[in-house]
């Protein structure tokens, strides 16, 4: 591509604002017989032309502007190898051009990419160190499909737009460039300029392997690496795995302020935290990165695979899930569709205005590279997929979804398609992976099988409104409202998610909790922790650190929580049959009294739950089960003052196996059958 330098063409260039920039860069033919070399370079005195061993000069470039524009023809038939030797005030130095290299992806590899069949995006996007002919440095590759142009940023460059502007491959809206002389743990970002010359500096490639805190915001290269996993027996065991009829109690913490602290990293929260959440009885562990929250206010935009900036690198994460998988315990991590978005510098308006028919092949792309990533390289158990409902409704072809309108799962059949074959691919791929799904799409389809019509997620998980006020009445009332919706034909496969509500009356929060624990859902407890110094703590002998709940969960509740846990583990009958009426029975249902009980999938023990929300006893409660069998006290929650009967039995002479008991004032219990 060879132009005339005109007034304008240098002014758009100095400003930073010439859309061409990566195709007048380097060397240009002219004619047959002539060739000509352009370079920016801002700060260079003087720029010659050398051979690639430089010590043939083949010419001098022409200065065309102060600010650091040169250009210059020289004789020749065909391109050629060069280096540029660059004089500034006090020195000079041999440098390769950029632009002197040829974009590097092949047709093939963007197709993939667009058609949403590239499998390992994660190995496309990003900074790779590579060796191009006889020069190494860095591959950038960055998707950016709404931007008109696209810079590496360099500290070597004084972090300046102008000078490494990516070359474009405009239908699949991929930026690439190769930027020889750079090595690892280089310090870079991204620059993007829209239609109306506005630029955004993305401090955080959102394919990153690692990225540095504040006050620096950048990403760094990263050689590849092997770790050496020592959790073959694991992935050997989960490798066929199905959570469908197993138990699952989760613990959901938040990677904050109150875990990032100066001197703790992957490897103290390992040590202080695990122990502590199996010790509870938990099988799975979602991390949620609140930092990505922060500094996107911030106008930082998260990474999608460098998890929690000053946490530690890559190697000590897959540490951390080492350690929790030899504790057995499984780590799901939460991917924010919405930060993936605005990762690639896509507009985050509400509604977002997206047209997923164009943008729905490279964003199957990147959605499936990060969760590959995450699963192949640091062995993620299952992810949990946040901001659903504003995928389903984005538009297509234009069209956005009718606004102020509930999302009902049938706002856009296209991206409800179109998720369904994401995931469908995912599951031919990662078999064994945990798919939660965090929505307030209610239909049924949401968790079958694609084979059947459905999405394909593994559960959906509910966030129960809890009673406001959290008082007696208003706790029995949602407790009766919600015994009537499960007695309504089969329900969705769900998490049932829970936090301690601080402040709450500490007696009714355990009855609710034995309550949530006992009802049909896989256990989904957010409990956030803090780090706080320990009481023998000494400046000289470094940090010891404590973990602490936050102040919601009191001890007895977590005395509860930690027998909930494990009595929901052991006993089938409170989770073979979550997803169908048939593993509940409900035995009295009113305000203040209630009691039912949860059945095995063939036969065998039950488990009878009595609650009593009211302050005073009731005394004379008769209930029927289904089989007439002698029931003993397993767990009980609530007041502490009051007696409970340690096993309960039939009434005399009552061959339908009818129960006559009493139950105090602000009580719950769990009874198993004996034999």
């Amino acid at each position: 591509m060879t132009v005339a330098f005109t007034s304008t063409l240098i002014d758009q260039i100095i400003k930073g604002r010439c859309p061409d920039f990566a195709q007048l860069m380097g060397m240009q033919r002219l004619g047959t017989t002539e060739l000509r070399v352009n370079v920016f370079l801002p700060g260079v005195q003087a720029v010659d032309v050398v051979s690639s061993n430089g010590k043939r000069v083949l010419g001098p470039l022409q200065r065309l502007h102060a600010e650091g524009l040169f250009s210059g023809n020289f004789p020749g038939k065909k391109k050629q190898d060069y280096r540029l030797r660059l004089t500034y005030a006090d020195s000079s130095v041999l440098q390769d051009d950029p632009y002197r290299h040829s974009p590097l992806l092949d047709s093939a590899e963007l197709q993939l990419f667009s058609q949403g069949r590239h499998e390992q995006a994660w190995q496309l996007l990003g900074a790779h160190p590579r060796v191009v002919g006889d020069s190494e440095g860095v591959h950038f590759v960055l998707w950016a499909p709404l931007s008109r142009r696209v810079s590496v940023l360099l500290q070597r460059s004084h972090w300046d737009g102008r000078v490494h502007v990516m070359h474009h491959h405009a239908q699949h809206g991929l930026w690439e460039l190769f930027v020889p002389g750079l090595q690892p743990e280089a310090h870079y970002k991204f620059e993007l300029m829209d239609d109306q010359q506005r630029t955004t500096v993305l401090c955080y490639d959102p394919f990153a392997r690692q990225v540095e805190p504040q006050p620096a915001f950048c990403s760094r290269v990263v050689a590849p690496h092997e770790y050496l996993w020592r959790d073959h027996f694991w992935q050997l065991q989960h490798s066929n795995q199905s959570s469908q009829g197993m138990p699952l109690a989760l613990h959901e913490l938040t990677i904050g302020e109150n875990l990032v602290v100066p001197g703790v990293h992957w490897q103290q929260l390992a040590a202080l935290l695990l122990p502590q959440i199996r010790q509870q009885g938990f099988t799975h562990l979602l991390l949620r990165d609140a930092n990505a929250c922060a500094i996107k206010s911030q106008q930082v935009q998260p990474a999608l695979l460098a998890a929690v900036p000053g946490l530690g690198s890559c190697e000590a994460l897959q540490t951390f899930v080492e350690e929790a998988h030899e504790q057995d315990l499984a780590v799901i991590w939460d991917l924010s569709l919405v930060a993936l978005l605005g990762a690639h510098g896509l507009p985050l308006q509400l509604p977002l205005n997206i047209d997923l028919h164009t943008l729905g092949g490279p964003l199957a792309s990147i959605i499936l590279g990060c969760i590959g990533y995450w699963h192949q390289q640091l062995h993620i158990d299952g992810f949990r997929l946040r901001e659903l409902d504003l995928l389903l409704s984005m538009p297509v072809g234009g069209k956005t979804a009718a606004r102020g309108r509930r999302n009902t799962g049938t706002d856009n059949p296209f991206a409800r398609e179109w998720l369904s074959q994401l995931l469908a691919r995912i599951r031919d791929q990662f078999p064994s992976l945990l798919l939660l799904a965090e929505t307030t799409v209610s239909w049924p389809e949401l968790t079958l099988p694609a084979s059947k019509g459905g999405l394909g997620f593994d559960y959906r998980m509910t966030a129960p409104v809890l009673p406001t006020p959290f008082i007696a009445h208003e706790v029995g009332l949602w407790l009766q409202q919600s015994l009537q919706l499960l007695q309504d034909g089969n329900r969705l496969q769900h998490l049932l998610s829970v936090a301690p509500v601080a402040g709450a009356d500490p007696e009714l929060q355990q009855l609710l909790m034995l309550a949530l624990w006992s009802l049909p859902g896989r256990k989904h407890m957010r409990l956030d922790c803090q780090l706080t110094v320990g009481s023998n703590w000494q400046p000289e002998s470094g940090h010891d650190w404590e973990l602490r709940y936050a102040t919601a969960l009191c001890d007895a509740r977590k005395t509860l929580l930690k027998e909930l846990n494990f009595l929901y583990q052991g006993n089938p009958c409170l989770y073979e049959l979550d997803a169908t009426h048939e593993g509940i029975n409900v035995l009295h249902c009113m305000p203040t009294i209630i009691a039912f009980e949860r059945l095995a999938r063939h036969g065998g023990d039950s488990m009878l739950v009595l609650i009593n929300t009211a302050d005073e006893a009731c005394s004379d409660i008769r209930l029927r089960p289904a089989q007439a069998a002698r029931y003993r006290l397993c767990c009980r929650g609530g007041s502490s003052n009051t007696a409970l009967p340690d096993q309960l039995q039939p009434v005399n002479g009552d061959n339908t196996g009818t129960l006559s008991l009493s139950l105090p004032g602000r009580t719950a219990a769990v009874y198993t059958t004996t034999e």
